[in-house]
């Protein structure tokens, strides 16, 4: 029994640092409620922003000149066709998860779901990190502070 209580710990625990999307769960989130199922028919990691939301921001907070802003939108769109799949990966198999949690199933089960879903998740990462590195070429030394800056904001840097 206690195999089992150890892999539902392990498995909420996965749960409250993926329900709203690939990030790290803090101790300010102890106070809210618990997650509900997510929406299946969003296709993006954060069903309110979509894929690319944060090009127009991040531009105006660094300043970029055209030539950048050319540069950054080219790196930002040869990269979507890399992360928007997994996105929509990840959370095909957040609700199997879900599903899974809830619908009483084995806890052998449930910790394979939570594998695929960190699997997916270490590629998701893996590409932003490639991309932001690509971003970070473009940029001058104080562009690259007020980059991260924004970055650190959204909770990106971690």
């Amino acid at each position: 029994m206690l195999k089992v209580e150890t892999a539902i710990c392990a498995a909420v625990a996965g749960l409250c640092v993926f329900a709203n999307g690939p990030q790290l769960a803090s101790a300010k989130d102890d106070n809210k409620s618990p997650p509900t199922a997510p929406n299946a028919t969003s296709s993006s990691l954060d069903p309110g922003e979509t894929y690319g939301s944060h090009l127009e921001p991040i531009l105006k907070t660094i300043t970029a000149t055209e030539e950048q802003r050319k540069q950054i939108t080219a790196i930002v769109e040869d990269f979507r066709p890399r992360i928007q799949p997994l996105r929509v990966k990840w959370k095909e198999k957040q609700t199997l998860f879900f599903n899974t949690m809830t619908g009483g199933r084995p806890a052998e089960e449930l910790m394979l779901r939570q594998t695929e879903l960190n699997g997916v998740y270490s590629q998701i990462c893996n590409e932003y990190f490639m991309m932001h590195l690509k971003i970070r070429k473009v940029l001058t030394a104080d562009q690259c502070v007020k980059y991260e800056a924004y970055r650190h904001t959204q909770g990106w840097h971690k």
